[in-house]
């Protein structure tokens, strides 16, 4: 049924004296009916025979080469539901499921292709009983899979493969783990099979006891190549009579069986390293279960021990006289990079290390920004002015908003006010600020179309006024203009582009304007520089400007028109500590004058975003720090679930907890530590554009960027060192009180 001609699979390059690592064969036909055993030494390329024969291996094909079933060719996919069926030498049931539900899977797979199969059971009750499966009272059909012995799962693994009634049964060593009247009972059910279907059994033992007794037809590997019998064997084996035919299996196994080691092999023995402490141990365990996939076979495949710690190395080389050398330190290191197999866990640690650090920078920087705002001389304040004849005053005027009179008599209340209240009096401040009608500028260096006056909304603030901070400059800072005594002032933005568009002037240059304070300053006007282009204007509600200029200034043109001193301010603005409102709104209250507006609800809002900037990152830092857990609970216990049996015989032989911890440890940490340099890496690289995008004005921002870091590796080691510790210790424990069952199975 199968034929192969000029195919071959290699797993590496060829062993010494050109033994094949795989198979290579020219021309095998197997029997289409009963049982075929094949036989050879161990690693002479049985399993891969059967691989081939399963379309679980590719091979390469030679000229004319073919893997033909019933004489058509394999497809690349490998066989269709229930054409084969598979016996391994691990049962591979599904522990929490029952014996049946675990015998119908090949059937149930086969009858999505063929709805017409079906399972008599008549013809179900008699395979129980042949492989000793039905007892009296609770058959061990009913049994949950984790409830069996090895040997009856191993019984139930062949009840599935002959419940999927196929084309063939491919079986490797499937007798490996049972008794020898169990082993008897499941090859005579397989025979049977075979007789009655008339179909193939294909099967790889070591057992030539058994081989003799149940086998048909006889297979030799040696080597990774099939090996003929000679005529006088291959007439013994082919004999009628059992004790004749193990007599020529056994004379054909020794002639296949390579010869000992060689002296030189014994010598290299004695000059072996020293065995490794637990802890030495440990790491070669880790990186055993760190370098378990694909990646790992394909780059040993030619460099077997390339991956194991050095000590192991060392071992290897004197037990093994084929492998030489010592693999580069930087080779090493890079194999285990690329050969580890725990990235999908590298990437969920780098998704929730990443958000931990969002929360803690991006929260570390709203604090910041929400503690500047709210230290900011400008942030508490109170707009208010002086209104002529207000009817609340009942006869009482207040004074006017001259600077040495009325402005100098609200400071004196609202430091009296905050003093009572026992807050900062040194930040209490009082400006005035004057809207200035016909204000103009006509540009010197325009052309004729810009040459005339060109009026704007101007607004004059004192040098020292802190709402001058929250202006916005395209370029530079409001603070270096107003530390010079220079006649500058600030202009919208947009004009100063129109007038490097439309009038000429050199955006590299300062924009020189004579300045009138009012029509009567056009015959004496007042030379000025427009120092800054302004971004975002300050509030100056309930009133906008296009030109900003200085309160020193606006008195300097109103001296040279009619040497009088200026009309008093008519609004000014009250600046105090963030909880001065109610002692300032009853100093300027009091005075008479009136309030026009505040920034209560301003200050309210930073207070709010404090808040938040404090509490919501921590709440995510420690939701991504559960998940962190939560990930590595799931990792941990399906390691210790998978290996649960290995670590049990560690524990038996004597290994400490410590022990089993070092390993997941070893195994675990470069995750977490590839996820972290992953995340410092792409912070590197994002982070030129991300300074771009952050306000400028919060202090070094590098400084935030490592601390958040270094909080995130904080607490990725906390989460990983914590869960690492309490999953393992309640595992170890438990361990101890099934060990017996474990060490059984």
């Amino acid at each position: 049924m199968f034929s192969l001609r000029n195919i071959a699979y290699h797993h590496s390059a060829h062993g010494p004296e050109g033994a094949v690592r795989g198979i290579e064969i020219d021309a095998l036909d197997l029997p289409a009916t009963g049982v075929t055993a094949i036989i050879g030494p161990s690693g002479s390329g049985k399993t891969t025979l059967l691989s081939l024969l399963a379309g679980f291996l590719r091979p390469t094909y030679g000229p004319r080469g073919a893997l033909l079933f019933d004489n058509r060719p394999l497809p690349p996919e490998g066989h269709p539901p229930g054409r084969v069926a598979f016996v391994f030498q691990s049962s591979l049931l599904l522990s929490s499921a029952t014996a049946l539900t675990n015998a119908l899977q090949g059937h149930v797979a086969a009858r999505a292709v063929d709805p017409d199969r079906h399972v008599d059971p008549a013809d179900l009750r008699h395979l129980l009983r042949r492989l000793g499966l039905s007892q009296t009272g609770k058959s061990l059909i009913a049994r949950r899979a984790r409830h069996l012995s090895g040997g009856e799962a191993q019984r139930v693994a062949i009840l599935r493969a002959l419940l999927t009634d196929p084309q063939a049964i491919l079986c490797d060593e499937p007798t490996s783990s049972l008794d020898a009247t169990n082993a008897d009972a499941a090859l005579g059910a397989l025979k049977d099979w075979a007789g009655r279907k008339r179909r193939p059994v294909i099967w790889v033992t070591h057992n030539l006891e058994q081989a003799a007794a149940w086998a048909d037809h006889y297979v030799f590997v040696s080597g990774g190549r099939i090996v003929e019998a000679p005529a006088e064997i291959a007439s013994a084996i082919a004999a009628p009579d059992h004790a004749l035919r193990l007599a020529g299996l056994q004379a054909m196994n020794e002639a296949l069986t390579p010869p000992p080691a060689r002296p030189d092999d014994d010598a290299a023995l004695t000059q072996a390293p020293d065995t490794p402490a637990p802890a030495g141990y440990a790491r070669w365990i880790a990186t055993a279960l760190s370098a378990s996939g694909a990646t790992a076979e394909k780059l040993e495949r030619d460099r077997p021990g390339l991956l194991v710690p050095a000590r192991e190395h060392r071992w290897l080389k004197a037990l093994s006289p084929g492998l030489t050398g010592d693999p580069p330190l930087a080779g090493r290191l890079l194999g285990r990079v690329l050969a580890y197999s725990r990235y999908a866990l590298v990437l969920i640690l780098l998704v929730l290390t990443a958000q931990i650090f969002a929360a803690g920078f991006f929260g570390a920087l709203a604090q910041r920004y929400s503690r500047e705002r709210l230290e900011d001389p400008s942030v508490a304040r109170i707009v208010f002015e002086h209104v002529v004849g207000d009817s609340r005053l009942r006869g009482r005027e207040a004074d006017p908003l001259y600077p040495q009179s009325g402005l100098a008599r609200v400071q004196s209340a609202l430091e009296a006010g905050l003093a009572e209240q026992e807050l900062d009096t040194s930040r209490a401040a009082v400006f005035g600020r004057r809207t200035i009608p016909n204000s103009a500028l006509r540009f010197v260096d325009a052309n004729d179309t810009c040459r005339g006056w060109q009026s704007f909304e101007t607004v004059a603030l004192s040098r020292a006024d802190p709402l001058l901070g929250q202006t916005v400059l395209r370029t530079g800072r409001v603070q270096d203009l107003t530390a010079g005594t220079d006649r500058v002032a600030l202009l919208d933005g947009r004009i100063v582009d129109l007038l490097h568009d439309r009038c000429g002037l050199d955006p590299d240059q300062p924009i020189r304007a004579q300045w009138a304070a009012g029509q009567a300053g056009t015959l004496e006007p007042l030379a000025i520089t427009i120092a800054g282009a302004i971004a975002e204007p300050p509030p100056l509600y309930p009133v906008s400007a296009d030109l900003l200029v200085f309160e020193e200034d606006y008195q300097y043109a109103a001296n040279l028109q009619d040497g009088a001193a200026p009309d008093p301010f008519r609004i000014a603005t009250a600046y105090f500590p963030i909880d001065g409102f109610d002692a300032a709104r009853a100093a300027i209250d009091g005075l008479g004058y009136r309030i026009r507006d505040d920034s209560a609800a301003a200050v309210e809002t930073l207070r709010r975003i404090a808040r938040a900037a404090n509490e919501v990152p921590r709440a995510v830092m420690v939701l991504n720090a559960t998940g962190c857990v939560v990930v590595l609970i799931l990792v941990i216990g399906n390691i210790l679930e998978l290996n649960q049996r290995v670590f049990a015989l560690f524990q038996a032989h004597g290994f400490r907890l410590r022990d089993i911890l070092l390993v997941l440890a070893l195994h675990l940490g470069p995750a977490l530590g590839y996820a972290l340099v992953l995340l410092a890496l792409g912070l590197l690289a994002i982070w030129p554009a991300l300074a771009r995008v952050l306000p400028q004005d919060l202090g070094n921002l590098a400084v935030l960027r490592n601390v958040a870091f270094l909080e995130t590796l904080v607490i990725a080691i906390l989460a990983m060192t914590s869960t690492t510790l309490v999953v393992v210790t309640l595992w170890w424990h438990q361990t101890r009180t099934r060990l017996t069952r474990y060490l059984q199975e």
